[in-house]
């Protein structure tokens, strides 16, 4: 039984160089089935951590990006509302309009109408909600949303638009049936205050609107840079790494042949002794 193998310095060198070949192909490999040259810290410490660093804020920023999104959405819904409510106040509008000159009968008639139209005003700033939030309903509720990965938030303030929230009476109780012009008159004053409020607010929501849309963009546009220089750091070139992995293959191809020649030389200075 042999328990030691002697080589000569030659052989040992050579599978010396065979041995580092080996490694340096199965971390080659490993480059190309990861597409990565940087797949853990001891590969380099350096660019491993800065590159980690940039791509946990780069997720930072899509997840305040997916915050800006839902904010968005809660603000749309509430000005989808608002635009129903308007909508429904002209139709109040022409409604009172169309009955100056009527008989009391009509105004009577008209009047329970108008009080049967007026009630969708609460439905409608109840139904304009987003995920559980409305902005616009009558107890409304403010929204805040984060708009960078350092916790800045801004805040939306609700109001209340639903009918007792825009002004707006019944016919039986505050216009008396539209019994006189005058009854009339003063409901139309209210609904004209009632467009003008509408009006103001989805103003105020536009606004918020444009510069959570400018704040979901440049989320998105910064996320995209920081990640892509986390992968400038840690990515490998693949046409690099195939190229390297057919260099290394052809290096130990030569390898192989040249420890099967000290092989054979060996064998040869033995065979004469």
């Amino acid at each position: 039984m042999i328990d030691v193998v002697n080589l000569t310095a030659a052989a040992y060198q050579a599978l010396q160089t065979q041995q580092r070949t080996a490694a340096l192909i199965d971390n080659t490999t490993e480059n190309i089935s990861t597409g990565r040259k940087v797949n853990r810290a001891q590969d380099n410490p350096t660019d491993y951590f800065q590159a980690r660093e940039l791509s946990n804020r780069a997720s930072d920023l899509l997840a305040v990006k997916n915050s800006i999104g839902q904010g968005l959405s809660t603000i749309e819904a509430a000005s989808i509302g608002l635009r129903s409510l308007n909508q429904t106040i002209d139709q109040l509008g022409a409604i009172v309009s169309s009955i100056r000159g009527a008989s009391d009968e009509e105004r009577l008639s008209t009047a329970a109408i108008f009080d049967q139209v007026v009630s969708q005003l609460d439905q409608l700033a109840s139904d304009s909600s987003y995920s559980g939030v409305s902005l616009i309903s009558g107890l409304p509720q403010d929204l805040s949303v984060t708009i960078s990965d350092d916790g800045e938030a801004l805040t939306v303030s609700g109001e209340a638009s639903d009918q007792s929230g825009l002004g707006i009476g019944s016919a039986a109780s505050e216009y008396d049936d539209f019994a006189t012009n005058a009854n009339i008159d003063a409901a139309l004053a209210d609904l004209d205050a009632a467009s003008a409020a509408i009006r103001a607010r989805e103003h105020s929501f536009l606004s918020n609107l444009s510069v959570l849309d400018v704040r979901e963009q440049f989320a998105q546009d910064l996320s995209d840079t920081l990640q892509a220089g986390s992968d400038n750091l840690v990515n490998a070139n693949l046409e690099e790494e195939a190229a390297t992995f057919l260099a290394l293959q052809v290096r130990q191809k030569l390898g192989n042949v040249t420890l099967n020649l000290i092989s054979e030389k060996n064998n040869a200075i033995a065979s004469l002794f």
